[in-house]
């Protein structure tokens, strides 16, 4: 979509005295939105990480569906549960995030 702007500096509706701005080029994009609720085991691509130790399993808490791990207790470090994400455009913004429960 191009905008191309015409003023009057002195208000007048003489349009042969309008002074056309630089134009504006705008291109609209549809929004990336990718959401998981795990409801009915289903993942929506995240995979389990080599930390997870075959821990993860699927579970209600608070009525909400999740995935939760056991291995908090055997000090095991690393990925737990990630997901690879494609389709994102160099030089544009995007914002992630992940709400967590501890049990």
């Amino acid at each position: 979509m191009t905008f191309i702007f015409n003023a009057t500096p002195d208000g007048s509706t003489n349009e042969s005295n309008a002074i056309t701005f630089p134009s504006l080029r705008l291109i609209f994009l549809a929004g990336y939105y990718d959401f998981t609720t795990f409801d009915g085991g289903n993942r929506n691509g995240w995979l389990d990480g080599a930390a997870s130790q075959g821990e993860n399993r699927y579970t209600t808490v608070f009525s909400k569906s999740c995935i939760v791990n056991g291995t908090a207790s055997s000090g095991t470090a690393g990925i737990i549960l990630y997901k690879d994400v494609t389709g994102l455009e160099v030089g544009r913004s995007y914002r992630f995030s992940m709400s967590r429960l501890y049990l």
